[in-house]
Formats: structure tokens, C-alpha cells, sequence
């Protein structure tokens, strides 16, 4: 019987590499040619991004950003880390608002993350199965649909790992050694950028604490430099951007009691990992399909756990601990597990064909393989075939943002779905609005934050359209087109309501 270590001859590791990296370079190139033009109303927290790094060039508050919480529906904090902000300011300062520049960046951090990724899986999985890590995790359809927004995601998901495979093998620089030394403050600065761009970076410190409780009986003093190192560079970044509520403390108002959707969403956390790889259709070969993939990913864990606790196995523990206490997010909130879930898929793949013989194992492997591509490509079709999104640089859109910018005042307050994208381009203070029925009534959480006006957009109206229909006198039509309309709300009509 022979081990998944036999099933190739072992190579020199710079072709190892070299083959690794020419599989990156030609994905990087893939997600840069495939980059969609403008951007969707969908996932609007770029909005809110691209405020930040305009106020960073413009020397204003960074957290002054025109989007106002609604405590009914908080679809973000007020202020995001600064990271990624700083990150696309001198771009943003050279070329303004370009859409595939700023994307590109994007791409950019997804090609560094695969290559990373490759490096820390050559650990565990040897040839060929590690040249299948980069294709299965560059190829993944939701990374590739993630990269056409301007969001934090991607490049959070570079400096996550970069700090992995740099606290698994510190063990392999001598003592004492001046890599050793400067190793520590790279591992501080790279936990810091982790946080500074996702608040979810905060569990890189305590895991890194921790393993090295449970490993050595006590903290090293290399986690406690890199730890105070991290607090110390985050307090400075604190300090000279005044990013009050951008970090750990801006998610905090939307915690609520635990209940039955904080399990729930443990159970939901394991479909979004089927939903990001597979598309739904037909079920009679994606449900069996991921089953198979879990399968081999639950073998996967089980070999890496026998070779000892890891500090990726803390930080997937924390980090379903909060996907756990924050309910009702998205599934791209699952991206910081997927690179470890194909990881273990491939460990299980080769362990299981390690123990057929040579043939066996090649024929094993690659109808897995196959099948696992054929469910990309399913994937892919319904991405592609499926009707357009609203783009903000429509004309239709174009027409609606130049209107509120040219003839509505500057202190006014807009009522919106997508409240930062509107702040950020029309420069008016926005909120959204929220559907709850046993909440505030929508009307009255109106009058209380005295907004001016309403933009209803067509293809998504939610409850605003049955208010404005069931409250003809309160909101006056100013403009019509082929997705929006945009009213006025009368408010001294509202206050003789409320008398």
C-alpha cells in the first residue's frame, strides 16, 4: 500500500516553485482580463471605502463619511479599518475614480494571496496534488465574481494568511539569528494590516497567544513582541487618522442576544461554503458533489490534526466564534475559510488515492478533480447568464446622482438602499430605510432624522414604494426615469400628521 508522498517522484523545490508561480501569474492575468467595466449597486460598501480614501487625501475627518446609521437595519458600522483606504489612495489620487484601476488593485492582492496560499500548502500537500491548491482556489466562482468590487475582502485574505505561514515557520529560523529578530516584527506589522483592514483580524493576536499556551505551556516571547508591536502601530494609525468606530467597536451595536439564528448560522456558514464553489443547479450533481468535497475536506482536517494544533486551526475556531455571535451575514464572510477548506479537500484527496495503487490513484484523483471543475463551470454559467446588475455608472443612474447634486441643497438628507454609495457620490447625508413591521414605523423614523428626500430605485423597491403609495400628500415626485424616482419629502406635512 503505498502513502500519499509516493504517488510522485519528489522534485527540487525551486521547479515546485516556479511551476506555482507560473499557475499565479496566469490566474492573476485571468481575474485582470475578465475585470467588469464601472460597478454594481450590489454589495455597496465600496462606497463607503472610497469616502474614506477621499477624506484621507482631502485632510478631513476619515470617519466623516455622510452615511447615517439606521438602528432599525445597520447594514455597516459608520467607519470601516483604514487599510484598505490607504491602499487605494495614491491610485485614487493619480486617476481619480477609475473603476478597473482601482479593481486591478483588487486582482493584485488575490494574485499575492494565491501565491502565499501556494507556499503555506506545500507544507501539506505535495506534487501534483499542490498544483491543483492555486486552480481551485483562484478558479473559485464567488472569488471571481468578489474581485469586480471595491472591497476589503481579498487583500485582507493576503495579509490573514501571509501571517499563517509566517507564524508556521518561524520554528525553521535559528535562535537568536537576525531573521529571527526581524522576523517577529514583521509577523507585528503583518497583524496589524490584518486588522487594519478586516476588524475580524482582531482574533490573529489571541490565537497566536493562545497556541503558544497550549504548544509551549506558556507565551513565547516572539508572540508577545509581534502582539505589542501590532497594538502599538494600530494606536499610531488610531491616532493620526482619528478612525474612531472603524474598528471592533463599530461592529459592537450590532450584537444581539444569543438565539436559535446564532446556531443557525453555524448550519449556514457550512451551505455558503457549497454556494461559493458550486452552483445550485442540477441538485442531483451539486448536493452530491459537495458531500464528496466535505467528505475528503473532513479527512483532510483529520490528517492535519494528527500532525499536531496549528495556529490556522484556532484562528477557523475564532472565527466561526464570530460568525457565531454576528448573525445574518453574507456568504462571502466565509472567503477566510476557504483557502483551509480546499486545503484539507486536497490533503483527503491525497491520503485516499495515497492508498491505491499508482492507476488507481490517477483515475481516483482525476474524476474528483474533473468533477469539482464541471461544478465551476456550472457556477460560471449562472454568473455569467444571469440578468445584469444596476451599474452606478449607468445613465439612468448618471442622470438620477447628477440631479441630487445640482438640485437639492447640501444639507439635505436622502433616504436610499444604498445609503454610502449615494453619500459618497452626491456628497448629501444618507440613510437607509428598513421594512420591520414591529420596529419604528418607517414614517416616523423619517420625521425623526428630518429627511428631505427619498430615491426609490426601481428594480429593488422594498417597502418605500408602499409608503410613498399609502402617503400620496407626505412625498412629492421631482424626477422619473427608467430606475429611479426621487421625491420629496415634505416634512411639514409629517409634523401636522404627528399633531
Amino acid at each position: 500500500m503505498n502513502s500519499a508522498q509516493d504517488l510522485s517522484p519528489d522534485q527540487p523545490g525551486a521547479v515546485r516553485t516556479g511551476l506555482g508561480a507560473l499557475i499565479v501569474l496566469a490566474l492573476t492575468c485571468f481575474h485582470l482580463l475578465t475585470i467588469t467595466p464601472g460597478h454594481t449597486w450590489y454589495i455597496c460598501d465600496f462606497g463607503l471605502y472610497l469616502q474614506h480614501t477621499h477624506n484621507i487625501l482631502a485632510g478631513i475627518d476619515y470617519s466623516r463619511t455622510g452615511y447615517l446609521i439606521n438602528p432599525y437595519r445597520i447594514i455597516s458600522p459608520a467607519a470601516y479599518p483604514p487599510v484598505f483606504p490607504l491602499i487605494l489612495t495614491p491610485f485614487y489620487a493619480l486617476f481619480g475614480l477609475n473603476y478597473f484601476l482601482l479593481k486591478s488593485v483588487v486582482v493584485v492582492f488575490f494574485g499575492a494571496m494565491l501565491g502565499v496560499t501556494f507556499l503555506w500548502a506545500r507544507k501539506y500537500v505535495r506534487a501534483p496534488f499542490v498544483y491543483f491548491y492555486p486552480l481551485l482556489l483562484g478558479l473559485t466562482p464567488a472569488l471571481w465574481e468578489n474581485k469586480n468590487f471595491i472591497l476589503s475582502d481579498l487583500p485582507f485574505l493576503f495579509f490573514l494568511f501571509a501571517v499563517v505561514m509566517l507564524a508556521e515557520r518561524r520554528e525553521e529560523v535559528p535562535a537568536g539569528s537576525d531573521r529571527r529578530r526581524w522576523t517577529w516584527v514583521l509577523m507585528g506589522l503583518l497583524i496589524s494590516l490584518s486588522y487594519g483592514t478586516r476588524a475580524v483580524g482582531i482574533i490573529l493576536a489571541p490565537s497566536l497567544l493562545i497556541h503558544d499556551l497550549i504548544r509551549y505551556r506558556k507565551p513565547t516571547l516572539f508572540s508577545l513582541a509581534a502582539t505589542l508591536l501590532a497594538v502599538g502601530l494600530l494606536t499610531i494609525q488610531s491616532l493620526l487618522l482619528s478612525s474612531h468606530g472603524s474598528g471592533l467597536s463599530g461592529y459592537i451595536i450590532q450584537l444581539e442576544g444569543i438565539g436559535s439564528q446564532n446556531f443557525y448560522n453555524l448550519f449556514l456558514a457550512l451551505k455558503n461554503l457549497g454556494r461559493l464553489i458550486l452552483g445550485p443547479e442540477p441538485l442531483w450533481f451539486s448536493y452530491p458533489l459537495f458531500a464528496a468535497i466535505l467528505a475528503l475536506a473532513a479527512w483532510g482536517l483529520i490528517i492535519q490534526l494528527r500532525r499536531g494544533l496549528a495556529l490556522i486551526h484556532l484562528l477557523a475556531l475564532c472565527y466561526l466564534g464570530v460568525l457565531f455571535l454576528f448573525p445574518h451575514q453574507p456568504a462571502r464572510y466565509l472567503f477566510a475559510l476557504l483557502p483551509l477548506f480546499l486545503l484539507w479537500f486536497l490533503m483527503g484527496l491525497q491520503d485516499l488515492a495515497g492508498r491505491m495503487n499508482r492507476r488507481r490513484a490517477g483515475a481516483f484523483a482525476a474524476l474528483i478533480l474533473t468533477a469539482v471543475f464541471m461544478g465551476y463551470g456550472l457556477k460560471y454559467h449562472a454568473l455569467i447568464t444571469r440578468p445584469p446588475r444596476p451599474r452606478v455608472d449607468a445613465p439612468a443612474a448618471v442622470e438620477m446622482l447628477d440631479f441630487i447634486k445640482s438640485k437639492t441643497p447640501l444639507s439635505s438628507r436622502i433616504m436610499f438602499s444604498n445609503p454610502r454609495v449615494l453619500a459618497f457620490i452626491t456628497g448629501r447625508e444618507s440613510s437607509v430605510w428598513h421594512c420591520t413591521p414591529e420596529k419604528e414605523d418607517l414614517l416616523t423614523y423619517i420625521k425623526r432624522i428630518r429627511a428631505t428626500h427619498l430615491v426609490l430605485p426601481l428594480w429593488k423597491p422594498e417597502c418605500a414604494a408602499r409608503l410613498i403609495r399609502d402617503h400620496p400628500d407626505v412625498f412629492q415626485e421631482l424626477m422619473a426615469n427608467e430606475m429611479f424616482r426621487v421625491y420629496l419629502i415634505l416634512q411639514d406635512v409629517l409634523e401636522k400628521q404627528g399633531n
